[in-house]
């Protein structure tokens, strides 16, 4: 699924919510097995965004058959409202459902394909690595940049 997106994880600081029951149902259905995930922490008007977060739980289990994916990073336009958010440490995500705490559950997924066409520091490539099995990887792309090296030197330790 081409801009695979879940429009109610874009949220205001200040009024959080859960996410839309139906965009659920699509993202743990068990037809969906690739997408393409257009995102970044913050939108143009200073919104979080959480479709990162919510991919890594869809990886890790929550999304049964998903094997493909592909993270693109979308520069949101350099408005007050968004370098006023930049400013702020982005708060944790709470989860799908706010006031259901679910523990993070240590289940790998199994990605065949990972496709990041943006830098990634080691500490994201962790994340990822606790999120999905890397030895049943059959491709990872990476967009290398200034921390590439790192990154690269990190898998090493991951396995």
């Amino acid at each position: 699924m081409h801009r695979f997106r879940l429009r109610s994880l874009i949220q205001h600081r200040d009024h959080l919510r859960d996410v839309d029951p139906d965009e659920f149902a699509l993202a743990t259905s068990s037809c969906l097995y690739s997408i393409v995930v257009p995102f970044h922490d913050w939108d143009s008007a200073g919104n979080l965004d959480y479709n990162g977060e919510a991919v890594l739980r869809m990886v890790a289990g929550a999304a049964p058959r998903l094997t493909h994916v592909w993270m693109s990073l979308r520069r949101p336009g350099n408005s007050i409202a968004f370098m006023e958010a930049f400013r702020t440490p982005k708060p944790a995500w709470s989860g799908f459902f706010l006031r259901i705490a679910v523990a993070d559950e240590h289940v790998l997924g199994s990605l065949q394909s990972l496709f990041i066409d943006y830098g990634i520091s080691h500490v994201e490539l962790g994340s990822w690595s606790r999120h999905t099995d890397f030895d049943k990887l059959r491709r990872l792309t990476i967009h290398w940049n200034a921390y590439g090296l790192e990154a690269l030197t990190s898998l090493q330790t991951l396995g």
